[in-house]
């Protein structure tokens, strides 16, 4: 992963910047990804389950948690069996389910085409289910919850992520590893990086919402007391006086690459917000926003630009660099 400088100067907007990529129609225009995936090496999607007791069982003996796993080309090519990898944890939306980055979205495909075309090492994608009944429509917000029932982030934290690094071969580094996710899943990653900084330095979020007051589906999750739903409020935590003590030297050794449409009402308005309070601490932090609604088509095109914006040489632009407007898929 690339070093990020800091930049002190607090936003009130930034548009993405346009990277050399697989799809690019123009210097001014983000076009929708390429659906020709012909020419790309194989890598392998493996399927497994981990034991836990972090999560309410499905059933009285159901204690398994299934895991998609995505293994680059690179990975499993026999030239590179020396070599370590730096891995992607991929967080759901709500309705979801751990095969959504392959199925739906075909991000191990976009991954080894922009990989190919940029010429970087892919991460390992590893995407967990996040479902508190394990079913599509348990909605856990990617957190621990208030009844203790559902450590879905200490999950993440101590379980999934030791468990990766101890059958793969893994940069085992903060600034070997990203975290992102879609919707529920790009809030989910803000959040569990925000409170653990030495486990995360990379965060990919897609179409997130960051002012979290446990309403709606959230309210079973989250329950009721003030400062468990602050805790768990990226907007409200990063403010915190005990947060910034314990945490902002650690926060500024990260990049986070937090993106949605520009017509996605609160994800739209919510994800300039934390981008804008990141850097009001000084935390390195890069804004993509393109046309597009809520969907995979969006998501697509923006898990494109951010993988590039993790991997390029060139820093994130600064407010002293001119807006540049992007169209995404309509």
């Amino acid at each position: 992963m690339k070093q990020h400088p800091h930049s002190s100067v607090a936003i009130t907007r930034q548009v993405c910047a346009l990277f050399s990529l697989l799809f690019l129609l123009s210097s001014a225009v983000l076009a929708a990804p390429d659906p020709n995936f012909s020419d790309l090496p194989a890598g392998q999607i493996v399927h497994v389950k981990i034991f836990t007791t972090m999560l309410r069982p499905v059933r009285s003996q159901d204690y398994e948690r299934d895991i998609e796993i995505y293994l680059p080309a690179a990975y499993v090519n026999d030239k590179t069996r020396a070599m370590r990898f730096p891995v992607a944890y991929l967080l759901h939306g709500s309705p979801g389910s751990p095969t959504d980055f392959t199925d739906h979205g075909r991000w191990q495909l976009y991954l080894e085409k922009t990989a190919k075309a940029d010429d970087f090492l892919p991460p390992i994608l590893v995407s967990p289910n996040g479902n508190y009944t394990a079913a599509a429509f348990g909605d856990s917000e990617w957190l621990n919850s208030a009844d203790g029932e559902n450590r879905f982030e200490d999950f993440i934290v101590t379980q999934v992520v030791p468990w990766v690094d101890q059958h793969y071969r893994t940069i085992a580094t903060a600034q070997g590893r990203i975290i992102g996710g879609v919707s529920e899943g790009g809030y989910g990653a803000v959040n569990i990086a925000l409170h653990a900084p030495s486990v995360f330095g990379n965060i990919l979020a897609l179409s997130g919402y960051y002012n979290n007051d446990g309403s709606g589906w959230a309210r079973k999750t989250m329950g009721h007391n003030k400062d468990f739903i602050a805790y768990n409020s990226p907007l409200w935590f990063i403010n915190s006086p005990a947060a910034n003590a314990k945490f902002l030297s650690q926060w500024q050794l990260q990049h986070y690459f937090i993106a949605s449409g520009l017509d996605e009402n609160r994800y739209t308005t919510e994800s300039a917000e934390m981008v804008d309070a990141l850097r009001a601490h000084n935390i390195s932090a890069h804004l993509c926003q393109v046309a597009g609604k809520h969907s995979w088509e969006l998501w697509n095109t923006l898990f494109v630009d951010g993988i590039a914006n993790l991997y390029s040489p060139e820093p994130p632009i600064s407010a002293a660099d001119p807006i540049q407007t992007k169209s995404g898929p309509q």
